[in-house]
């Protein structure tokens, strides 16, 4: 049976962005864009969903994510103060950290499942450009501005043949090929939910291309509009299994 949703896309972007990997310890490293539960969190600021109650508000909601402009990263240290003492000097307990960072990052998000108030509400509030919470590219130093791109209906298609999508590639139910000699595809083990207490519960393996080309795939895919992606699966997928 083909599922045919109404999807709002919007993209995100800003100077900085820092995604950071959940196994960095001594420096601090950051995943290539967004994980679901980062995009969660940008549309829950964005609807002014309390970080408490935003992933079992969002339970339902399924993403893609698209780079729109090729993944540039720069590195410099942050200094970490102890303010344990609550002196807040720095003659003490100073700690420089290397850091990664994203330089420019730009992404299309394509969300699908919202219920039909919250929905209104997020298109509403995405084409006057407001936001309820401020959102933020994975610290809350590094703001998100955003636009709104428009509702197209998805239609839900299984390829046999290879086929282009333009979005992130989860590995769940799909096969990736390398779409030309010398194309460079990044693969990534990213938090995919949460549940309430807000544990990961889902970890899951993505291939990418760092530099915005599409990729070639097999199996599952969504086609919204005139752009192919794959969406991720949403949390109530992974909660009776936890």
């Amino acid at each position: 049976m083909i599922r045919i949703m109404e999807t709002v896309i919007f993209e995100v972007f800003g100077d900085l962005a820092l995604f950071r990997k959940f196994y960095t310890n001594t420096s601090i490293l950051t995943y290539p864009f967004p994980p679901p539960t980062a995009t969660l969190g940008i549309i829950g600021a964005i609807v002014g969903i309390e970080k408490e109650k935003l992933f079992d508000t969002l339970s339902n909601v399924e993403v893609a994510i698209s780079i729109v402009e090729p993944i540039r990263k720069i590195r410099f240290s942050l200094n970490y103060i102890n303010t344990k003492d609550r002196t807040f000097t720095l003659k003490r307990g100073r700690t420089q950290i290397p850091t990664e960072f994203i330089k420019s990052p730009h992404y299309r998000i394509y969300v699908r499942n919202l219920d039909r108030e919250l929905n209104s509400k997020f298109v509403s509030l995405l084409q006057n450009h407001k936001s309820i919470f401020i959102p933020y590219l994975g610290i809350s130093e590094l703001f998100c501005n955003f636009s709104f791109v428009g509702k197209e209906e998805s239609e839900d298609l299984i390829a046999k043949e290879e086929v282009e999508v333009s979005s992130v590639v989860p590995l769940d139910e799909v096969t990736v090929f390398p779409k030309k000699e010398g194309q460079k595809l990044l693969k990534e083990r990213v938090p995919h939910a949460m549940n309430s207490e807000r544990l990961v519960i889902k970890y899951s393996d993505v291939v990418l291309d760092e530099e915005a080309n599409k990729i070639l795939i097999k199996g599952s895919y969504s086609r919204v509009g005139e752009e192919n992606v794959v969406f991720f699966k949403p949390i109530r997928a992974f909660l009776t299994s936890w």
